[in-house]
């Protein structure tokens, strides 16, 4: 720019000028490196916003498939890995991450559901028919997210009793029938991921 493209520049408030021109440098590193930094600070890394579409599209789709049974943390660097973020939006906490033992089954029923503060969500009444799905709707203002999930009567169960106090075990021996172990697992699975649900492991578990 000329001498007079500069005096007109410097006439910008300076706020435009701090935040715009003389900003502190971005460093768009990829996910792996941001977390080689951290390693030594004693945080744990929880998962990424910025991942929070391609999260979705692939619990949708059936991909879960690929990511089982990875922990949150590490679906997120799975998907890093295929379609990296532009920006970081990351949580980290002091506290290591629990993931439910999802390829145990027993472990699985003793995990406690609880709802995530992210969503509200309406369903329909009970129903006799435990093998019926019914469609029930989450909705998170947080993340700007509606997810209509179609859910047999079992699977709605354990969202009715989302505060902590029943295990998976309790709250299914009010169902009838048998419920396919392979179903529970998938199902419980995506909405562990979709961060509508966490699964709390029993007291005691080192998980």
């Amino acid at each position: 720019a000329d001498r007079r493209d500069s005096i007109e520049v410097g006439k910008y408030n300076a706020g435009y000028l701090a935040g715009d021109l003389f900003g502190k440098l971005i460093h768009n590193l990829p996910l792996a490196e941001w977390l080689r930094l951290t390693d030594r600070t004693g945080l744990h890394f929880q998962g990424s916003f910025s991942c929070w579409g391609k999260l979705r599209a692939a619990m949708e789709k059936e991909y879960y498939r690929v990511l089982f049974p990875q922990s949150r943390s590490e679906v997120c660097r799975s998907l890093e890995l295929i379609a990296p973020s532009a920006f970081h939006r990351l949580l980290f906490t002091r506290q290591a991450e629990k993931n439910p033992d999802w390829q145990n089954p027993e472990q699985l029923r003793a995990c406690f559901p609880l709802m995530s503060s992210l969503y509200s969500v309406r369903q329909p009444r009970r129903s006799a028919a435990s093998r019926k799905v019914r469609r029930v709707t989450f909705k998170s203002p947080v993340l700007n997210t509606r997810l209509d999930w179609e859910m047999p009567e079992w699977e709605r169960e354990i969202v009715r009793h989302r505060k902590g106090r029943q295990t998976i075990g309790q709250i299914l021996e009010r169902i009838p029938n048998r419920i396919p172990e392979r179903s529970l697992q998938k199902q419980l699975y995506l909405l562990h991921q979709l961060l509508v649900m966490t699964l709390a492991p029993p007291a005691g578990s080192s998980r």
